[in-house]
């Protein structure tokens, strides 16, 4: 993690996957394989097993994109849970900001990364219907 003003740059967005789509494919694998992760990987190990395809091929965050997704992890724990979860508020998101000294075009990035991840979170977290 870098410390207090150092500076990340700016989200990546060249090479295919760009930042957000990077992002939101680690959201996923976190949503469904993290609870279950670290189990499953000592099972293989106790029973001399290959790790399955999903856990052996989970995706990695590129370079510059940590922040964003220690920021995502964090606000996670700030959301108004009341008959369901509810949004990361906008609130949240600027004293995330402000106690990391987090400013101008970055600031600007992380607002729009947690609510893009924000919003893909509410939907996999959504109850199925039966």
């Amino acid at each position: 993690r870098a410390g207090a003003g150092e500076s990340y740059g700016t989200v990546p967005q060249g090479h295919p996957g760009g930042g957000l789509g990077k992002l939101i494919e680690v959201l996923r694998y976190w949503h469904t394989q993290g609870p279950h992760e670290k189990r499953i990987i000592e099972q293989c190990q106790r029973q001399r097993l290959p790790l399955p395809d999903a856990i052996a091929n989970a995706p990695q965050l590129s370079v510059g994109l940590e922040l964003y997704w220690l920021a995502f992890l964090d606000l996670n724990t700030c959301r108004e849970i009341g008959m369901g979860l509810g949004p990361i508020s906008w609130l949240a998101i600027d004293r995330y900001c402000i106690a990391k000294r987090i400013r101008g075009d970055q600031r600007e990035d992380l607002f729009e990364l947690i609510r893009t991840l924000d919003n893909e979170y509410l939907k996999l977290s959504k109850p199925k219907d039966k």
